[in-house]
């Protein structure tokens, strides 16, 4: 009887250190990328592999759960075997397509800078659906980038401006105008093409933008002076 119970023992360690290592990243749970970005809507991709290292097919779940960048203009969002997610707007969980037994999937990680030079730093958490407390696995990814763009758009610290609400379901408001006389607001979709411009003659401190005829998505509002000088960027998040 002994004997038996030391052999279970040891068959139950060995099933949970198996379970354990259910998932792998290769070659390493961290991904460091370097580059030069020099068009405001290049991303800067990161890859890191996930691996099924068990006896059956599997999905994965995951969410981002930290993030830094050196500027709210800087984008993240991750692609996986499914689709790709903006996840500034929702950190997730989502879940992947099936990856089968010993096989790789692919995690995409992509910074956007919008040309602001600096660092991001990521953390997604990976795990077996629907087994979070055995598998779960933080992977890491990190873009040390250097924007060298023309007409590059960088943050303004002196810039009044807010804009609200955000995400925008059919309008928004800009305000902290001061009577800045004629505006250029211009909406660019994520591919950098514009969808929506109008020149607005400021009087007093806010006015009122209309994208009800947006489709739902993310949106870079640039807003220029006069002049033709950038004044102002932000990210904006259309919702039905």
């Amino acid at each position: 009887m002994k004997k038996i119970c030391i052999c279970l023992s040891l068959l139950v360690g060995s099933v949970a250190i198996s379970h354990s290592q259910g998932i792998i990243p290769i070659p390493s749970d961290t991904s460091v990328a370097s580059g030069t970005i020099t068009d405001e809507f290049d991303p800067q991709d990161i890859h890191l592999e996930v691996k099924n290292n068990t006896v059956n097919s599997q999905t994965f779940s995951w969410m981002l759960k930290n993030y830094s960048t050196p500027s709210t203009n800087w984008e993240v969002k991750l692609c996986d075997n499914k689709n790709c997610y903006d996840l500034l707007f929702n950190p997730g969980p989502y879940e992947s397509l099936n990856v089968s037994a010993g096989d790789t999937m692919d995690f995409k990680f992509q910074f956007s800078p919008h040309c602001v030079s600096g660092t991001g730093d990521a953390d997604v958490l990976v795990w077996l659906t629907g087994d979070s407390a055995n598998t779960a696995l933080m992977i890491h990814f990190t873009a040390n980038l250097i924007a060298n763009c023309p007409n590059a758009i960088t943050d303004i610290p002196h810039s009044n401006l807010r804009l609200y609400p955000n995400p925008v379901k059919g309008t928004f408001t800009v305000n902290g105008l001061s009577d800045a006389g004629n505006l250029s607001f211009e909406v660019y979709n994520m591919k950098g093409d514009l969808v929506k411009s109008s020149v607005n003659s400021t009087v007093g401190d806010q006015i009122e933008i209309s994208i009800e005829t947006l489709a739902k998505g993310t949106y870079i509002l640039k807003v220029a002076d006069e002049g033709g000088r950038i004044v102002a960027t932000s990210r904006l998040n259309k919702v039905d």
